[in-house]
């Protein structure tokens, strides 16, 4: 600090008595707690918000494995059946059953 700022703090302290001095440290220390839970709960929103993110593309991944993977056993499914295969041998190699090959 500079002299002149030593000297401001100075007189404006002077007179104050240790009480009020004790009331404006107890204030400040509540709105610091209040201030830091403010923090804490944001900081634990965007951590939230970033792990359901990351969770949400986890699984929209494996759906979308899963459903490529239905495509393609549905898409292999017809072309056995228009290759006028048995739906017993189409539904074995496919794992589809009986009830979805004919529904196809």
């Amino acid at each position: 600090m500079e002299a002149v700022e030593l000297w401001l703090t100075f007189l404006k302290n002077t007179g104050r008595s240790e009480a009020e001095d004790l009331i404006i440290q107890k204030y400040y220390a509540r709105e610091k707690a209040r201030l830091d839970a403010v923090s804490r709960i944001k900081y634990a929103e965007i951590k939230g918000m970033e792990k359901g993110r990351e969770e949400g593309r986890k699984e929209g991944r494996e759906e979308g494995i899963e459903k490529g993977r239905e495509e393609g056993k549905i898409e292999i499914a017809i072309k056995l059946m228009k290759m006028k295969m048995p739906l017993e041998d189409i539904a074995e190699i496919t794992g589809l059953s009986e009830e979805e090959l004919k529904r196809l």
